[in-house]
């Protein structure tokens, strides 16, 4: 379903209930937000592993954040962190959610971390898979380096440069294995929608100046 949350509808699903039969009474179980990697990828392919192994114990809310997978497109001068954090706050009031897990995964981490800097009281708990609080190109194709040779490396650092279609491309076929792993790589690149036009934005812009080592102390 689409959400109305500011000027955009956001694409959510959501799985299992939050009251679910224990015996004679209804238990209530914690409901848990996940919010994608990224950028310009979407929700699905964690309904594949994650999501259900969550929903076992907890209600599931898969979300596309603005710009990505069936959310609205919205334009680029709105694909920024702040946005997005007011997004999910939103889609909380919208939804009447309280203090649930805020499940952030890879570059979904700094939007569930930014949103456990702006409103700590908002969440019951923060899951972080993969995090980082700031990028930093040098140290990630070093590492590049590392993991796949020369060819990675600069795979990465032509992106990380000047992100274009060409580059980051090039980028997905190189080294997008290397972080995820060959098996898992094609159903990773294939299953998701992707708008490459939000990586190349996030990449040239905010990639560059996001630093949320400020204040991660008083989460």
């Amino acid at each position: 379903m689409r959400v109305p949350v500011g000027d955009v509808r956001l694409f959510v699903d959501v799985h299992g209930p939050q009251l679910r039969p224990q015996g004679a009474w209804l238990e209530e179980v914690p409901t848990v937000v996940i919010v994608h990697t990224g950028p310009g990828a979407d929700h699905a392919p964690y309904k594949e592993h994650v999501g259900p192994r969550l929903a076992r114990v907890a209600q599931v809310v898969y979300l596309d954040l603005r710009g990505c997978g069936r959310s609205d497109l919205s334009d680029a001068g709105s694909w920024n962190l702040e946005t997005w954090t007011d997004d999910l706050r939103g889609l909380f009031d919208r939804l009447g959610i309280e203090r649930p897990v805020v499940f952030g995964l890879g570059w979904g981490g700094f939007v569930a971390l930014r949103s456990a800097q702006r409103w700590p009281g908002a969440l019951s708990k923060l899951v972080l898979v993969n995090p980082a609080a700031r990028f930093v190109p040098q140290r990630a194709v070093a590492r590049f380096d590392e993991l796949g040779g020369p060819e990675a490396g600069e795979a990465a650092f032509a992106y990380y440069e000047q992100p274009t279609d060409h580059t980051v491309a090039q980028y997905l076929r190189i080294c997008f294995p290397l972080i995820v792993g060959e098996a898992a790589a094609p159903s990773l690149l294939l299953t998701p929608s992707w708008n490459l036009q939000l990586a190349n934005h996030w990449t040239a812009g905010e990639a560059r100046t996001v630093d949320l080592r400020a204040g991660l102390e008083g989460i």
